[in-house]
């Protein structure tokens, strides 16, 4: 399989900027969401892999508490 310069296969970027549209679309969700309604995780895990089934939790787990830190920085979450 051919790699670019960084070393990654084309297959694995393509999958990897899907998985971040996936997550990066359920965050807006989420965001518009969270305050109308207690929703659970596995809601979250749900809709992100409706939009990329390759998706693992533990990525989204950890772009999720990755968004919440840098929304309390900014003032943005409360």
């Amino acid at each position: 399989m051919p790699v670019d310069r960084q070393g990654v296969a084309p297959v694995q970027r393509e999958r990897d900027l899907a998985e971040g549209r996936a997550i990066a679309t359920v965050w807006t969700w989420f965001v518009h969401n969270q305050n109308k309604h207690d929703v659970p995780f596995s809601t979250i895990v749900l809709k992100v892999r409706a939009q990329c089934s390759s998706v693992n939790v533990e990525r989204i787990q950890m772009e999720f508490a990755r968004r919440h830190r840098r929304a309390l920085q900014l003032g943005r979450w409360g």
